[in-house]
């Protein structure tokens, strides 16, 4: 189900809609150019895989919520 997840996640739109565009999207922990930085754990979108893997695990349609500083301040100022 984690790699499913990891595959169906489009990053560049996470960082436009939960934080604004203000960082640069990653797919680990490490920034490029640090010690432990992998070139080999790139991840890309790949929806086509992801489903395959959920039909395995038997959940075609699983949800999630996402928690955002920044939807928590638009919430908060639209009161």
């Amino acid at each position: 189900m984690g790699q499913a997840f990891e595959l169906s996640l489009d990053l560049d739109a996470l960082n436009q809609v939960t934080y604004e565009g203000l960082f640069v999207p990653a797919s680990q922990t490490e920034p490029v150019g640090m010690q432990f930085y992998d070139k080999a754990h790139l991840m890309r979108r790949d929806v086509e895989k992801q489903k395959a893997l959920l039909a395995q695990t038997g959940t075609p349609s699983p949800s999630f919520t996402l928690p955002s500083p920044i939807a928590r301040r638009w919430s908060r100022s639209a009161r």
